[in-house]
């Protein structure tokens, strides 16, 4: 394979785009690897889910026969190119994955925009779109997509949403997305000729394609800080996944255009993926560095440093709403000591021993009773409450006649309350996240019969750091 070429272009500064050559009766073939910095090279970026068996972990190389059809179809997309065969660049072949040359496989990674930006289009390899034939309906079409693994990788995301044309490899041949496009609104103006409506084409494509558009959009033009396109970014990846956990925020970065250095100077030889992905999105939270307050009554699972516990491990996998509640709030700023908020609360201390996942809360000066309810991140971690700390509720809204059935929390410990007057800043260290409901005498049940507190409600607008 061309890896000493590939390696020679990357040390360089440049971009290595290759060319599958055949030689007679299949003799003699090579990859050919040529600069994109040097020469006006016309080039196809290759998108492709690793696990239907295009990548390799352990050497930049494919068998023939996989190489033979991405070149083909690489020559189908750009049939009119000056210099045939056309080129390509492929992350198996021009990363380097060999262990010394780790500093290269950086290099690559933040060129991945340009990489991808640059390309006349990207062309997309998903094992199941490829079982699709280029004359199903424009409903299977669209089904396909929307089901494919493509849709919901992480690493795929980026590398769509910077595409300058969208080609799907398809089982004949590749489908522009465009043309997929034309063929949607001409179903749809047919279907309604016919008196029949559904969004099923309009909805399927905004959630295979619309977050793209909107994303691409703001950061090429600069229309908006990191901070304000962090919500639109954490709905679009909510539902993708990926392998390594740690390369969600490479993603992210790459998408909003930041500065990567920080990210990848993380050291991660001989350290868990996990640990090295909380320490990659500290350093990312950071440097984005204003957030909605409201985004410390996410559901997902915490970072555990103090400073950062309010925060996401990972913006993948959240619920619908968990990044984009309270967007039009004023944002908060965060310098890696805790988030700055102002919301209701109330204060409560000796919590009964052996008091579990729910408790009675009852006001100091007028008995309403509350039941908290605890939703911990290890529901074995026991004990859940400690009797000698004093703690703290944050409510997302005032329980009232507009909100009767209660409302989202987080429940945490209060540091040096003692010595705070009353109006002042409280500093509470985030541990579970909960749900607060008012409850009445007859319907304790079970939460009366745990023991209960005794709580204080505070100002409406209580100042909080969230640490």
């Amino acid at each position: 394979m061309a890896t000493e070429e590939v390696v020679k272009v990357i040390q360089k500064g440049g971009i290595p785009v290759l060319s599958w050559r055949k030689g007679a009766q299949g003799r003699g073939s090579s990859l050919v690897v040529e600069d994109v910095k040097e020469g006006a090279v016309n080039y196809i970026a290759v998108s492709h889910v690793w696990a239907d068996g295009l990548g390799n972990p352990h050497e930049n190389s494919l068998p023939i026969c996989q190489l033979d059809r991405i070149q083909a179809a690489i020559d189908a997309v750009l049939p009119e190119a000056e210099n045939f065969p056309a080129r390509f660049w492929m992350d198996t072949l021009c990363i380097p994955v060999a262990d010394e040359h780790k500093s290269l496989r950086k290099a690559s990674i933040k060129m991945m925009r340009q990489i991808y930006r640059h390309a006349e289009a990207v062309l997309i390899f998903d094992s199941g779109l490829q079982r699709l034939s280029l004359s199903a309906t424009v409903n299977e079409k669209s089904i396909a997509l929307y089901m494919s693994n493509w849709l919901h990788r992480l690493w795929t995301f980026q590398e769509g949403m910077l595409a300058k044309a969208m080609y799907f490899q398809l089982k004949e041949s590749s489908l522009c997305e465009g043309d997929l496009d034309k063929a949607e609104a001409e179903e749809q103006k047919v279907n309604k000729e016919k008196g029949l409506y559904g969004s099923f084409l309009f909805s399927a494509r905004g959630a295979a394609t619309g977050h793209f558009i909107i994303l691409r959009d703001f950061v090429d033009m600069k229309l908006a800080e990191d901070a304000v396109l962090f919500p639109p970014l954490c709905h679009a990846v909510q539902q993708r996944s990926t392998t390594r956990i740690s390369d969600e925020t490479i993603c992210a970065a790459t998408i909003l255009e930041m500065n990567m250095d920080d990210i990848l100077a993380v050291e991660t030889r001989d350290v868990p993926d996990e640990i090295v992905a909380e320490t990659r999105m500290e350093i990312f939270l950071k440097q984005i560095g204003e957030f909605a307050p409201a985004i410390i009554f996410h559901h997902q699972k915490c970072l555990q440093r103090e400073g950062y516990r309010w925060a996401p491990k990972t913006l993948m996998g959240a619920a619908q709403n968990d990044f984009i509640r309270g967007i039009t709030e004023k944002l908060s700023s965060f310098k890696g000591k805790g988030l700055r908020v102002r919301y209701p609360g109330l204060v409560f201390q000796s919590v009964p021993q052996g008091s579990e996942k729910e408790i009675t809360v009852v006001m100091k000066h007028n008995e309403h009773r509350f039941r908290l309810r605890l939703f911990p991140e290890d529901a074995d971690a026991l004990p859940l409450w400690d009797p000698t700390a004093v703690y703290a509720v944050i409510m997302f809204e005032a329980i009232s006649a507009r909100y009767p059935t209660g409302t989202d929390v987080i429940v945490g410990i209060l540091k040096d309350y003692a010595t705070l007057q009353r109006g002042a800043r409280l500093d509470i260290r985030r541990e579970h996240r909960a749900w607060l409901e008012p409850v009445g005498l007859a319907v304790l049940g079970g939460a009366e019969s745990q023991g209960s507190v005794v709580a204080e409600m505070l100002s409406g607008s209580q100042r909080w750091r969230v640490l």
